[in-house]
């Protein structure tokens, strides 16, 4: 069961990511809007579907389009792009532990996918694992290059604990 708290906390942290927030409309999953998400995005059909249903609030429809790309040929770079973007859905859909196996799916691909453990601190954050949250977004905030998103969640989840 997600807390308040936790709820508060995961209404302003955003999953890192590229996707421009002029391209979201407000939606909302619980009290995590797509205003404070970002994703990696992607040029092909599947992607273009998937960013389309997120910025109408149809996140179920949003995530089977990123299965259906996850099964297309691609590097691992890629891949583990798709996986932090159903990850991000996942969150979104309050499914975080299903968002947690889709963060480690991706970071079995590119372990230095700073978005990835960005996603994945969001997800154990609203799990209350607050502790190994702040670890990974630690790491994330490291390897990010000290991203404003992932500094605003590092913050949080350390005023959190």
């Amino acid at each position: 069961m997600t807390t308040r708290n936790t709820k508060t906390l995961i209404s302003s942290i955003a999953l890192a990511g590229a996707l421009s927030l002029a391209t979201l409309s407000p939606a909302m999953a619980g009290n995590l809007t797509t205003d404070s998400l970002l994703l990696h995005g992607g040029k092909g059909e599947l992607n273009q579907l998937a960013e389309k249903n997120i910025a109408a609030g149809k996140y179920e429809k949003a995530l089977k389009y990123l299965k259906k790309a996850s099964k297309k040929p691609m590097d691992g770079t890629m891949r583990s792009r798709v996986y932090s973007d159903i990850c991000a859905v996942q969150a979104l859909n309050e499914n975080y532990d299903d968002a947690l196996e889709s963060c480690d799916k991706s970071l079995g691909y590119d372990d230095k996918n700073w978005k990835a453990l960005n996603n994945k601190g969001v997800a154990l954050t609203a799990l209350d694992r607050k502790e190994n949250a702040h670890k990974i977004l630690s790491r994330a905030l490291e390897m990010s290059g000290e991203n404003k998103i992932v500094l605003a969640n590092h913050i949080q989840s350390a005023d959190n604990m």
